[in-house]
């Protein structure tokens, strides 16, 4: 309950009043509906401390105008704001976002440079814009635009050098991101998600997420027209990581619908390029290691024709795993090495981390525990500014190493 009010004093108080009446959790939910919970029976204190709603009309009929209209638009970022965001959402001027927060609607953090809008507030913000059809649906599209327009800018760095600060900036503004995603689906807007898909699973992927909902509603929405040019070409693309992820958590036979489906309506289109990443997606699902690697292969050609270097790297990185399961440990760590090679021209530090640690399994398979060790630590050294799901992905190689030379206390640290 206190962090639905955000602390504040007199929401805590009007919250705890219902407390012979509701149970703790109703008392959570009925916040979580909105404000209306939030008011007292008490005829002995001033009319604006009865109920937040009244305590906000008295603050809200303090703005002229145009402040209403401004704070108001603001109501449709969520986890907060930057400066260049508010401009181009809504036009406010900084003067005017100055205003607000002397006014103590909004609040600047400096330490993030960041403007934060109180939940409560936001939702009685966003009461008074769903009162203005026209300028609520304007506001949704730029919202929209401008944070997919966002995602867009950190396609390349996602695939190489720049990711961890692309990640942390993404993970910053998640949650206005996943508001504009949505909004672009429903509104079934071509550019938008067509500019935005490719960073927005690669985000996700190397945050460890695996299930990806949000893929899930726009593949329906794009659905619902016909599989045609620049529209059945965003499809096909929105099906290639939705049915990875499929094939990530286990359910390989609807993985290989989704991306032979996704392949298929590509180069149907003729969309030869955007048909790379379905290619390599389908050879990681593939019950036959022969089909698989021909896939592999197939991709790697495509890869180097159409000069992608991260599709390169990857094709080599599975087919190192490939060759290891087969036993063909020389091809392995040829191809391990020429994938490592790949993911330091990219300055992709996850890529060389992942190709470190399939060389560290290679060589436990192949008896050379000391060699695995040394490379499953340069991985973690690699790894160890990233997030939490990225950085324990050469504890378990290091793991197998420490186990395999009888240093049974430090490998179980490992694992």
């Amino acid at each position: 309950i206190c962090r639905l009010v955000a602390g504040m004093p007199l929401a805590v108080e009007l919250a705890a009043s219902w407390v012979d009446m509701l149970a703790l959790d109703e008392i959570g939910n009925e916040l979580k509906q909105g404000l209306d919970i939030l008011e007292s029976e008490l005829r002995d204190v001033p009319e604006r401390q009865r109920s937040m709603r009244a305590s906000f009309d008295y603050s809200w009929r303090q703005l002229d105008e145009a402040d209403q209209t401004v704070f108001s638009q603001l109501s449709i970022f969520r986890g907060g704001f930057t400066r260049p965001a508010a401009q181009e959402v809504t036009g406010a001027s900084l003067r005017r976002l100055s205003h607000l927060v002397n006014k103590s609607l909004i609040s600047f953090d400096r330490g993030r440079g960041r403007y934060v809008v109180h939940e409560l507030l936001r939702q009685y913000g966003a009461e008074k814009l769903a009162q203005q059809t026209e300028l609520e649906a304007i506001t949704y599209d730029r919202h929209s635009d401008y944070y997919c327009q966002f995602m867009a800018a950190y396609t390349d760095a996602l695939k190489g050098k720049g990711k961890r600060e692309a990640l942390f900036a993404i993970e910053a503004e998640l949650k206005n991101v996943l508001i504009a995603w949505n909004h672009a689906s429903t509104q079934q807007n071509i550019e938008a998600i067509g500019m935005s898909l490719e960073p927005f699973w690669r985000f996700y992927w190397d945050f460890g997420k695996r299930e990806l909902s949000e893929f899930e509603g726009a593949v329906a929405e794009f659905r619902k027209g016909e599989a045609n040019g620049a529209r059945g070409i965003v499809l096909g693309r929105l099906l290639a990581p939705l049915g990875r992820s499929y094939g990530s958590r286990g359910d390989t036979a609807k993985a290989r619908e989704m991306l032979a489906e996704s392949l298929d309506l590509l180069r149907r289109l003729e969309a030869t390029e955007e048909g790379l990443i379905p290619l390599l997606f389908q050879a990681e699902v593939q019950d036959s290691m022969e089909e698989s690697n021909r896939l592999y292969r197939e991709g790697l050609a495509l890869a180097r024709a159409v000069g992608d270097r991260w599709a390169i790297a990857h094709a080599l990185l599975f087919m190192v795993g490939n060759a290891r399961l087969t036993g063909d440990y020389q091809e392995a760590e040829q191809l391990g090495h020429e994938a490592l090679n790949q993911f330091r021209q990219n300055e992709d530090e996850i890529g060389a981390a992942v190709a470190l640690n399939e060389l560290s399994l290679l060589a436990t398979d192949r008896g050379r525990y000391e060699e695995a060790v040394t490379l499953s630590r340069e991985s973690i050294s690699l790894t160890r500014r990233f997030n939490p799901m990225v950085r324990i992905i050469g504890l378990f190689p290091l793991g197998l190493a420490l186990y395999a030379l009888g240093e049974y206390g430090e490998a179980e640290e490992q694992f």
